[in-house]
């Protein structure tokens, strides 16, 4: 069964579309550079001991021939698909008008 379905059988909601930027581009280099663009501008924080796997994702960030590598990202990954749909989210307002009760799926065993 398609993760999507399975998460949609669990009442969860979705979005239509896959993570990309406004103009419809998801390049990684883009994600990477605004990331660390935000980070030296103080606008993407990174507490340590709350999340050290990014840390250590970051700190192993290289390039090989000029091009980025992806190994063992995927928590900066995770993270890079939120960068680019951040136009979606909401403030605390928004959140509290958002209230519905979450119906599960019987599970049986």
């Amino acid at each position: 069964m398609p993760l999507m379905r399975q998460y949609a059988d669990a009442g969860l909601d979705m979005m239509v579309d896959h993570a990309q930027f406004e103009d419809g581009g998801k390049s990684v280099e883009a994600g990477v550079l605004e990331t660390a663009d935000r980070m030296r501008g103080g606008r993407w924080k990174v507490f340590r001991g709350q999340n050290d796997a990014w840390l250590d994702e970051y700190s192993m960030y290289h390039r090989k021939d000029g091009l980025l590598v992806k190994e063992y990202d995927d928590t900066l990954s995770a993270s890079r698909h939120a960068l680019m749909m951040r136009r979606y989210g909401q403030s605390a307002r928004g959140r509290a008008s958002f209230n519905r009760e979450i119906a599960y799926p019987a599970v049986y065993y």
